[in-house]
């Protein structure tokens, strides 16, 4: 069972052009084939008793299956709509204020310095000897 689903898998990844929107997502729902098909082949073989828990399988794999197909495409469909109706572009009352915010006051070169004068302060306000 496991080799049919990577070697259909694979045809699906390999497709020209997506199907589905992207290459994964096509290589996974055409993975998924061979497992349907084995759930269906045993539901036609199945007795009348051991139909119901095959059709509840297969519904639930059904979902599962359309579940993961939406999850994968809904990163692929925010980044689109992100790229086609964000805009990038302030208007020119904001662009002065906005500068001024972005460019921050540069860091000290020395921060090592800071260091050993707080823990000093922090000893020897600590250390009961020098109350």
């Amino acid at each position: 069972m496991f080799v049919p689903v990577l070697v259909v898998g694979a045809i699906g990844w390999f497709i020209p052009g997506n199907i589905f929107g992207t290459d994964s997502t096509d290589a996974f729902i055409f993975a998924c084939l061979p497992i349907i098909y084995f759930f269906v082949n045993l539901l036609r073989k199945a007795t009348g008793a051991d139909k119901q828990p095959v059709k509840a399988l297969l519904a639930i794999f059904a979902v599962s299956v359309m579940f993961w197909a939406v999850f994968k495409q809904n990163g692929t469909a925010l980044t689109t709509w992100a790229q086609y109706y964000t805009d990038r572009e302030l208007p020119a009352t904001l662009q002065g204020p906005a500068n001024a915010l972005s460019s921050p006051k540069p860091l000290p070169t020395r921060p090592a310095r800071l260091l050993p004068t707080i823990t000093s302060s922090v000893l020897l306000k600590t250390n009961p000897a020098n109350r």
